[in-house]
């Protein structure tokens, strides 16, 4: 699958390359683009976009096992929760808990509890708290 020169008006966050020709590219929008096979000539660096939001992406991978990725972009400091529930609503685990700068941050979640112990397989909510405002999104762990 080639890297789309279109993303509906997203721009590339971050890049991860696994090898010379083979990598993923992460939008704003969320979208993870699979890189392979091609030449990278250069780098076109472009405006820097001010943050004037909260926002909560999508975890990749998605389903995962063992850990998963979870990054999210905040437009000023304040303190930060980013908290794993159970399909239930019960708190799985407390991922940050902190002051953070604005910009893009990320965090790898390893498929454990507060307790240290693996999840089972199943659906879990993560939820991004901060300055009164909530997002939350879905994700699957499957063993």
């Amino acid at each position: 699958m080639a890297t789309p020169t279109v993303t509906d008006d997203d721009y590339y966050t971050s890049a991860v390359f696994l090898s010379k020709d083979f990598g993923y590219f992460f939008t704003d929008g969320g979208k993870v683009l699979r890189f392979d096979g091609q030449v990278v000539s250069g780098i076109v660096t472009s405006e820097t976009k001010v943050l004037d939001q909260y926002q909560l992406h999508q975890n990749f991978p998605n389903p995962f096992n063992p850990s998963t990725s979870i990054s999210f972009q905040i437009p000023q400091t304040n303190r930060v929760k980013l908290v794993i529930y159970d399909i239930v609503g019960r708190e799985v685990v407390s991922l940050i808990d902190n002051q953070l700068q604005p910009g893009s941050h990320s965090v790898i979640w390893n498929g454990k509890d507060k307790n240290g112990y693996m999840v089972s397989t199943g659906v879990y909510i993560y939820q991004l708290q901060a300055d009164g405002i909530s997002k939350t999104k879905k994700m699957t762990f499957m063993k």
